[in-house]
């Protein structure tokens, strides 16, 4: 409730200023969410992505803007991501648990078209195309099985630590839509609110399919505040 009313009172705050200057640096925090709860509907077991993923990420906007059309523009950046997978499943004759973290870092770069900027709205909305490629990927976590064998119950475990390629793939692609508030020209806070979906961003295994149907690919979306740092006059570079 906290949080809600904190988003609250930045928004409300921006939406009775105005001002068309470009923000120095955005910082931005997401939260990812896939479109399923429990990815195992082959078995009574669960397989999902708990607690709250995370994304952190800083970006430079409008680092390049495009001299024929200004509403054009690049914002590039880099991201961390942060997924909790976990799986549980079994019988009769044995079961299993596993436990996941994922983590990577990539760079990424957003090509936006922005609606002109009015002094009588209060919002800019702007859409477009966000590429990213990862620098660094990690899987860290645990899996045990036990099983029964000659009536008696067997069991095993092993720690996982290995690159996390196999979730993340190395390369995403996405569609981001949003708005920014306006804020007062002395003002050092601008936010933002944005959505955005990944079509086939992670690699989610089912153990319960063949070994040719295993690897399955799952999309994405993501709801996102952007905080604008600093001000400065909107420039063109592609002169």
């Amino acid at each position: 409730m906290k949080k809600i009313a904190f988003l609250t009172i930045i928004f409300f705050y921006s939406v009775l200023t105005y001002s068309q200057e470009t923000s120095v640096i955005n910082i931005g925090f997401g939260i990812p969410f896939f479109f399923q709860s429990n990815f195992d509907k082959n078995s009574g077991g669960t397989h999902s992505i708990n607690s709250i993923p995370i994304n952190i990420f800083v970006e430079k906007p409008q680092l390049i803007k495009f001299h024929e059309n200004k509403s054009f523009a690049i914002t590039p950046g880099v991201a961390y991501f942060l997924f909790n997978e976990s799986a549980t499943g079994g019988g009769l004759g044995g079961g299993s648990s596993k436990t996941y973290k994922h983590q990577a870092i990539s760079l990424y770069t957003k090509f936006l078209y922005e609606s002109n900027l009015k002094a009588d709205k209060p919002f800019n909305w702007y859409g477009g195309i966000l590429t990213g490629v990862y620098l660094y990927s990690k899987t860290t976590g645990e899996e045990y099985w036990w099983r029964m064998q000659q009536s008696q119950n067997v069991s095993g475990s092993q720690e996982i630590d290995r690159n996390g390629k196999p979730f993340f793939n190395s390369f995403y692609m996405g569609f981001s839509a949003g708005f920014k508030t306006f804020a007062n020209s002395n003002s050092f806070l601008r936010p933002a609110f944005e959505l955005s979906f990944f079509p086939n961003y992670a690699t989610i295994y089912d153990s319960h399919l063949s070994m040719d149907e295993q690897k399955v690919t799952k999309s994405m979306a993501m709801l996102t505040i952007i905080l604008g740092l600093g001000k400065k006059k909107a420039t063109r570079i592609n002169e």
